[in-house]
């Protein structure tokens, strides 16, 4: 069985790729249809039921 190597870049603000600052410049809105999007394109064909993406709730701070 062959393994997938882990692959991590970092990079400097300075430094971001090209695609970073596209996505900056998009709305929240547009962000989140995008992310949907491609959750869509990966189950498509794997169940009949509406996918999107699961809702999660954490609590960071309690005041």
């Amino acid at each position: 069985m062959n393994k997938i190597a882990r692959v991590v870049q970092k990079f400097s603000l300075s430094e971001q790729p090209k695609e970073f600052h596209f996505w900056l410049r998009q709305s929240e809105s547009a962000r989140i249809e995008a992310l949907e999007q491609i959750v869509r394109d990966h189950h498509r064909g794997q169940s009949d039921h509406e996918l999107r993406l699961q809702r999660v709730c954490s609590i960071t701070q309690r005041s």
